[in-house]
């Protein structure tokens, strides 16, 4: 381990902890579980894409994981990531995922990250029974996802509220 305090490997687990992640879901269709390891170890450095897809999946942007130097705000405790909605899903913990997706969506991100943290409030709404509104959160999420051209984004979120209207007909 490097003498450092604030290393990429530090910096990746304590995001992967704070999203919930073990090292294999973080690794799953990116690297293996022992390369995560090794990263986490400060054993080996990770390409720029590595990075990269790291922080997408933990829901934080490279800089965050790259540290000082190439990043001047990090992550703090009142913004929180996509990767924490995402765990107040799974946790069946719906107001608290629908009250940090709308806090994300207040923030100063970008179109992609909106459009998901808009995705996955409407999640949390529709397991809520609010069914209107969260036809109202994916039909803002699919056209921003358009009007900016992340399309795969958009088809996801589309086939989410074909799904929505099929099964509750009268939103």
């Amino acid at each position: 381990m490097h003498d450092d305090v604030d290393t990429f490997g530090r910096r990746l687990r304590a995001a992967r902890l704070e999203a919930g992640l073990t090292q294999a879901q973080l690794a799953r269709g990116i690297t293996s579980t022992g390369h995560v390891s090794m990263l986490e170890a400060d054993k080996r450095r990770p390409s720029m894409e590595m990075a990269q897809a790291l922080a997408w999946r933990l829901g934080v942007s490279a800089d965050v994981l790259l540290g000082p130097g190439l990043a001047e705000v990090g992550r703090t405790p009142a913004s929180p990531t996509l990767a924490v909605v995402g765990h107040k899903l799974r946790a069946s913990d719906f107001p608290a995922a629908e009250a940090l997706a709308t806090h994300v969506i207040s923030q100063p991100v970008g179109a992609y990250r909106r459009a998901e943290a808009l995705l996955l409030r409407a999640q949390a709404r529709l397991a809520m029974g609010l069914f209107a509104v969260a036809a109202a959160d994916l039909e803002i999420a699919v056209n921003m996802a358009r009007h900016h051209d992340h399309m795969s984004l958009a088809i996801n979120i589309a086939v989410e509220l074909a799904s929505l209207r099929r099964n509750h007909p009268a939103v």
